[in-house]
């Protein structure tokens, strides 16, 4: 879905949303663009050299490039993670279907 497609096309739902939350219609992909190290920089706020996630292919004992630190688990720090550090108690949930993730 491009900033094209949705500024071009009637999009209710998302324009709602839009005009209630944060949004750009400018944002690029990180480097490689394949889902993997794209969802561990969103949820990192960290770029695929930090973090090391460089292919849907990465696995926690299985990876090229380590991350430049560590967190829970022992691996690059997540938004997750730091919440879970600094408010031990908060309720934490994802929804995702994807085997490995």
């Amino acid at each position: 879905m491009s900033p094209d497609g949705i500024s071009n096309s009637p999009t209710p739902t998302i324009d709602a949303i839009i005009e209630q939350g944060s949004y750009t219609m400018t944002a690029r992909g990180v480097l490689p663009t394949s889902s993997s190290p794209n969802w561990k920089s969103m949820i990192s706020g960290s770029d695929t050299e930090q973090h090391g996630v460089t292919s849907n292919k990465w696995q926690m004992d299985n990876f090229v490039l380590p991350g430049v630190a560590t967190g829970i688990d022992d691996i690059y720090p997540t938004i997750f993670g730091i919440l879970r550090e600094q408010r031990a108690n908060a309720k934490i949930g994802a929804i995702y279907d994807w085997k490995g993730f």
